[in-house]
């Protein structure tokens, strides 16, 4: 956080994390403490936050290769539970929600499969699917005026 952000003096960070941390097993309460740390480090340094959601996963390549069952390290109720708490905390802390999640999620809960080569990363299609979002994220927080004179 330190050489990665505040060294750096950001107006804004997007901050997309916890999926690597849900395939680790690491605790939800853990998860969101750290969450929180970056948070209110980001914060204290006078640096606007946009918390995003995590991404879905998908299984759609597993027949290819087994390992590319997603859903085993990063189960769906897992997910949406860290996309609540992220929804509520960001809700309580006046913190701006980028749901990257409800536009990425197909109808059987899943990433769609056109957005990932291998059912976790997005590939150059969900990038582009993401990138949108993310600029309103930043207009809205930094505004548009201020994100195009720091280029």
């Amino acid at each position: 956080m330190m050489a990665d952000v505040i060294d750096l003096k950001p107006v804004a960070v997007l901050i997309l994390a916890g999926t690597n941390d849900i395939a680790r097993k690491v605790p939800l309460r853990t998860i969101e403490n750290n969450l929180t740390m970056i948070v209110e480090l980001a914060r204290l340094h006078h640096i606007k936050v946009i918390l995003a959601s995590v991404t879905p996963v998908n299984n759609y390549n597993k027949d290819r290769d087994p390992r590319l069952e997603q859903t085993l390290r990063r189960p769906a109720g897992t997910i949406l539970a860290l996309n609540d708490w992220i929804r509520g905390y960001c809700r309580r802390n006046r913190i701006y929600y980028l749901n990257y999640f409800s536009h990425m999620v197909d109808a059987n809960g899943f990433l769609q499969k056109d957005l990932s080569d291998e059912g976790l990363h997005p590939n150059a299609t969900g990038y582009r699917r993401m990138a949108p979002l993310a600029l309103r994220a930043i207009d809205k927080v930094v505004g548009r005026r201020a994100r195009k004179r720091r280029r």
